[in-house]
Order: structure tokens, then C-alpha cells, then sequence
């Protein structure tokens, strides 16, 4: 991941943030895997 400052006046401020497609992918799984306990779809078991 690279976080690049694009905007600096005052108290604004912009940054550019890249990732690769691998650290998206593992973040999401993680995150994924964190709520699937406590899903509820109509037409599925929980879990």
C-alpha cells in the first residue's frame, strides 16, 4: 500500500491511496470471514 499527499492548504488535505489487488482480496476475505456468524439472509441458515 502507498499513501501519496495530493492536498495540502490550510486545514484541507487530499491523499491518493493505492493497493494491489492481493491486499484488497485478503482484507475482504478477513472481513467477510469476521461477519459471516452474524449474517441472516431469508432462505439460508445462519452461519
Amino acid at each position: 500500500m502507498s499513501v501519496k499527499e495530493t492536498l495540502n492548504e490550510g486545514l484541507k488535505r487530499g491523499y491518493e491511496i493505492t493497493i494491489t489487488a492481493a491486499e484488497l482480496d485478503a482484507t475482504v476475505t478477513d472481513k467477510l470471514k469476521e461477519a459471516q456468524p452474524e449474517v441472516e439472509m431469508k432462505g439460508f441458515r445462519k452461519g
